[in-house]
């Protein structure tokens, strides 16, 4: 199975599980099914198992899955309550491959694994329930008490988790008689025992490696040949919370400061602008903003963000134009006037709302170049450009990566655009 290592979501099935009066064993670790529960024939080893892990994740560093809707599917003992999630590309080259090298080694298998193809993936809140019960609890799963995150805890409605959120799946585990066995660290290929399964130490590595793969933390200069103008929203330095809700893959608040700062210093010169629109810091404890600009390459211009305390130079908004294009800069997309007919550039909502505030939405015409949608880099105006001239119109992408695989034509950004500047806080 794909364990699923997510604090946000391990935090909102909790919640709903306290709310469903679910307990053990009806409650399982957050996982995807690979293949199982299956018995090998006699005489078949574990090592067959590690192999077909091995082998079938050969060619990728990571899987991916976008959640979607609770709904009901019957077990093999009462009925189980899901959370429906639709696979990549990758997910599914990886189940494919899993399966073709397992499945003649099965004596025993479930149904599913015995019709390839026939999985549906999905992550289980709640197995062996009595219809009417798990019928129950799919029902207040709609209810406006729990769409509207009315519970005591200050932090419930930040639980919360929408339709269309991505999720990252780093590891592969074997339950052998119901416990984890072993676990494949799939962006090391590596194998982890069970005392390792745990430790925060192999989980801060397992995520480093993820963010040199996938570029969201730079190993070197990644310089404009000719200098550049570049735009980032929502750092929130400081904010350890912000790893959790926006389920940021780094271990903990000072490595995610640390790689931040750097990605931009490798990708900023001293000659680059850069706008930045809001949300620089937050949380108890953190430097003013004149001390976290002070460690920032670049001429900085600041957008006010809905955290930022006020400090000189800083604009409620500001205009751009650039290659025949007028672009509205601000943090929240609601202050852009309802009457500008060009393109706006926000942040403000982060990767939780992808459907309706995508990375590049050109129905809108809107760009959303909130840390997470961008892989933590500051985006380049030259790649910005490129990507909007070639989008096709009304189509929407949820983050800078997937407008790269995407989008046809796109070999690399248009160096050197010249740009004409129309300056003032619009406010």
């Amino acid at each position: 199975m794909l364990r699923i290592i997510d604090p946000q979501l391990e935090g909102f099935f909790s919640f709903l599980a306290e709310q469903g009066g679910l307990r053990h064993p009806e409650l399982h670790i957050l996982h995807l099914t690979l293949a199982g529960p299956f018995r090998l024939l006699r005489g078949e080893g574990n090592d067959l198992v590690q192999r077909a892990v091995e082998d079938s994740s050969r060619d990728v560093v990571s899987v991916s899955c976008t959640l979607g809707e609770f709904a009901l599917l019957r077990g093999r003992v009462g009925e189980a309550v899901v959370l429906a999630a639709d696979p990549d590309r990758d997910l599914l080259a990886l189940f494919s491959k899993i399966s073709s090298l397992l499945l003649p080694h099965f004596s025993e298998a479930t149904w599913i694994d015995r019709k390839p193809g026939e999985r549906r993936f999905h992550v289980t809140l709640g197995s062996g329930l009595q219809p009417a019960r798990a019928e129950a609890i799919v029902r207040g799963l709609t209810r406006s008490t729990l769409s509207s995150g009315a519970d005591p805890r200050p932090d419930a409605r930040r639980n919360r988790i929408s339709p269309g959120w991505p999720l990252d799946l780093l590891r592969i585990s074997i339950a052998r008689n119901g416990a984890l066995w072993r676990e494949y660290d799939i962006p090391r290929r590596k194998w982890l025992d069970r005392s390792e399964i745990y430790r925060r130490e192999e989980w801060a590595d397992t995520l480093a490696a993820f963010r040199i793969f996938r570029g969201y933390e730079l190993t070197g200069p990644q310089f404009e040949c000719s200098g550049g103008v570049f735009f980032i929203a929502d750092l929130h330095l400081g904010h350890a919370n912000i790893i959790r809700y926006c389920r940021r893959p780094f271990p903990d608040v000072a490595t995610m400061d640390r790689i931040l700062v750097r990605n931009w210093n490798l990708r900023i010169r001293p000659s680059d602008r850069v706008f930045f629109l809001g949300d620089l810091a937050y949380g108890p404890g953190v430097k003013t903003a004149e001390e976290y600009l002070s460690g920032l390459s670049g001429r900085i211009r600041f957008i006010r963000g809905n955290h930022d305390r006020e400090i000189p130079g800083m604009a409620g908004s500001d205009v751009l134009e650039c290659g025949g294009l007028k672009f509205f800069l601000v943090h929240d997309p609601s202050e852009a006037p309802e009457d500008f007919r060009g393109w706006v550039i926000h942040g403000h909502h982060h990767n939780n709302q992808t459907r309706e505030f995508p990375f590049l939405d050109t129905g809108n015409r809107r760009v959303n170049v909130s840390a997470e949608l961008i892989g933590y880099v500051p985006l380049s105006l030259d790649e910005l450009l490129t990507l909007i001239s070639a989008a096709p119109a009304g189509a929407g992408y949820s983050t800078l990566a997937e407008a790269r695989a995407r989008i046809r034509g796109i070999d690399r950004p248009l160096p050197g655009s010249k740009m004409h500047e129309t300056w003032g806080d619009q406010s």
